[in-house]
């Protein structure tokens, strides 16, 4: 039983360090891109449909696992 829930803790520990670093490379795609966006002159509404569109490609990802 014991060794059954340290198992099962493992698995759920590493599928969040795998969601987590997934947010954060997600964060660090947008603002790079942010950053990259200003810098070419990219105006703001075309950043934010980017971001969101990066941003449900995240959650696709999540999902699906």
């Amino acid at each position: 039983m014991c060794n059954g829930l340290h198992r099962l803790a493992s698995q759920r520990w590493a599928d969040c360090i795998q969601l987590y670093s997934q947010f954060v490379s997600l964060n660090f795609r947008i603002f790079h891109r942010l950053s990259s966006f200003a810098a070419n002159g990219v105006n703001l509404q075309e950043t934010c449909l980017i971001s969101q569109l990066m941003a449900v490609r995240f959650n696709r990802q999540a999902l699906e696992g």
